[in-house]
């Protein structure tokens, strides 16, 4: 279990998530999380299951026992790259965006959904080129 907590970390952020959300939501303080991740603290069977549950990934990868785990899929079951073609539509579809409470103009728009698309692209590009080195 000694990969717990760097595991544990790796997915939190992979979903931009903080220690007190993770808290929240496995019922422990927000330094319980701490601890986890960085404290060597242990958690039960219960915790393990809500978690494995949580990020959709297998209790024997939260154990580091199993790293055939894309990271690209960490977000609640979501490929980044799906993540990023919702995103694109969403702005697509969006009338007014705002920002902070302020509507954004149609070409702070536009650059948005171009920045988006482009990051989309980048990705299916690094993975494409991953994939023809191994």
């Amino acid at each position: 279990m000694n990969n717990f907590g760097s595991i544990l970390k790796e997915l939190r952020l992979a979903n931009n998530l903080t220690q007190k959300e993770i808290g929240d939501y496995l019922g422990v303080s927000r330094a319980t999380v701490g601890g986890y991740e960085t404290k060597g603290k242990q958690p039960d069977y219960e915790t393990l299951i809500a978690l494995s549950k949580y990020f959709k990934v297998t209790i024997d990868y939260l154990l580091g026992n199993d790293n055939k785990f894309d990271m690209s899929k960490a977000n609640n079951g979501l490929t980044i790259g799906k993540k990023l073609e919702d995103l694109v539509k969403e702005v697509e579809n969006t009338k007014t965006i705002k920002f902070r409470g302020h509507a954004i103009d149609d070409l702070t728009k536009n650059i948005i959904q171009e920045t988006l698309s482009y990051s989309k692209n980048m990705l299916y590009l690094s993975i494409k080129k991953k994939n023809k080195e191994d």
